[in-house]
């Protein structure tokens, strides 16, 4: 009990420093209440803790037999070490199941920010012209909708902007609207659809492969037929061989002509699937601008365009947003959870380690004198190293091929919330266990060098 309340005195020290920062971590306030729940549960957790722990000696001790143990014949017995090689199993096996778990998720992660995604990312400034409201039609004088080649001309005129596009549906997050497509023939097809102006393709860097691109003369804001691009995913869900000049209908009155196919690109998160896309050149429905600069002078060119957007919104705020900062919040989360099994981890290993250490020494204590025949009849002391270290590899062995399958489970259930993601390499798991491995036998090394370098004389003397 006493232990227990240190050791609850400490924690509680940890947590009043570090809750703070690992609430602003998570992006949730964790810092609870003081209320008489706390008066009650606290302490009735540090006697649980402490009774739970004792429990296990206390009832040992108790039954021993007063005679038997003042005539020094006391034996252990195989139940207890059974039990505490359990715990030390299961300790390395959450250590390992943790490792495995922590590696994956940085090469997932770190595969996905290495991915081509189809498009241009860097250097990219994304800025809303229509407010996520919706405003109504009396409010039309305060968005940049119905001047969006004027406002991008205007962008132009800076050295350091390279190119502008007006478009609708955020690139790579939000992807565009779905829709369903009618062919002549009747058939039906659910797709994505993007609005765009004609200079998306190149701002952006997706290839175009086959037909023209979309020309501005070609806008029609009040018709009902459009340039349309479709992506190859788009050419082979309609199982066209030629797609040029095919119709499309997405509406009672609505369609338009395909005039290029442009190359697959992500046009949502990698959680999901690339999916058939349409461009439509619609420029009633473009929600942003975004800018293609160079990476110098950043604050001068940022300055321009605020400037810029004050000459056309003076009474909007400029709003900015890198497009591959914007993306990277989409994969935030994984982020956390990475940095997360990567802290409890370490813990698990410390906690581990700690176990193993009073164990090793524990075990190294029990055979003492026979260290010292040993010793005596000429072993060496990497022999004696060897033979204390060897029973705890064991240990670990055993550990392994517990958490393999737990980890591969849990692991290809993560993966699985991805539509593209790392193959689930053999190494990871063998990475694991040598890790793993090697912790223990430093942990061990400790105990067993010190007992095999003791004097053997003093040994033969022990009880």
């Amino acid at each position: 009990m006493l232990l227990s309340l240190m050791a609850f005195v400490l924690a509680l020290g940890i947590v009043e420093l570090t809750l703070p920062k690992f609430s602003a971590f998570v992006g949730k306030d964790l810092m609870p209440e003081r209320n008489i729940y706390h008066l009650v549960a606290v302490p009735g957790l540090v006697a649980l803790v402490g009774l739970f722990a004792g429990s296990y000696p206390a009832f040992f001790l108790s039954g021993f037999e007063p005679v038997t143990v003042l005539k020094g014949h006391l034996k252990t017995g195989a139940k207890g070490a059974r039990l505490r090689k359990g715990l030390v199993v299961f300790q390395f096996a959450m250590s390992i199941l943790l490792i495995i778990g922590t590696v994956m998720i940085y090469r997932q992660l770190n595969y996905i920010q290495n991915r081509s995604l189809g498009f241009d990312k860097e250097q990219m400034i994304r800025m809303p012209i229509l407010r996520a409201d919706r405003l109504r039609k009396t409010d039309r004088n305060t968005i940049l909708v119905h001047k969006s080649q004027t406002v991008k001309q205007a962008f132009l005129a800076h050295p350091n902007v390279l190119s502008a596009t007006a478009y609708r549906s955020r690139i790579g997050e939000q992807g565009g609207a779905a829709r369903t497509v009618k062919l002549e023939n009747g058939d039906t097809y659910e797709m994505l659809f993007q609005e765009s102006d004609e200079t998306f393709l190149d701002t952006f860097g997706i290839d175009l492969i086959a037909g023209r691109n979309i020309s501005d003369t070609r806008f029609e804001p009040n018709g009902t037929q459009f340039d349309l691009l479709i992506n190859e995913a788009a050419v082979k869900q309609l199982g066209w061989s030629q797609p040029l000049g095919k119709q499309l209908r997405y509406g009672a009155k609505t369609g338009g002509t395909v005039i290029g196919v442009i190359k697959n690109y992500h046009s949502k998160s990698l959680h999901q699937e690339l999916k058939p896309l349409i461009i439509v050149n619609k420029s009633m429905l473009l929600n942003h601008i975004t800018v293609k600069v160079q990476s110098k002078n950043m604050p001068e060119t940022l300055a321009f365009l605020e400037k810029t957007w004050k000459e056309f919104l003076p009474d909007r705020p400029f709003e900015f947003q890198f497009v591959d900062e914007s993306l990277n919040q989409l994969y935030a989360e994984d982020q956390k959870a990475g940095q997360l099994v990567g802290t409890f981890a370490g813990l698990a290993i410390l906690v581990a380690c700690l176990g193993l250490f009073g164990l090793a020494a524990y075990t190294a204590e029990q055979r003492t004198k026979e260290i010292g025949v040993r010793k005596v009849l000429g072993a060496s002391t990497r022999s004696i190293v060897f033979l204390l270290s060897k029973e705890f590899a064991k240990l670990i062995l055993i550990a392994n091929l517990i958490a393999w399958p737990v980890a591969y489970f849990a692991i290809n259930t993560y993966l699985q919330s991805f539509a593209y993601r790392v193959d689930l390499a053999w190494w990871v798991f063998a990475l694991g266990g040598i890790t793993t491995l090697f912790i223990a036998w430093a942990t061990v090394g400790y105990q067993a060098i010190r007992a095999a370098l003791s004097n053997p004389i003093e040994a033969l003397r022990y009880e």
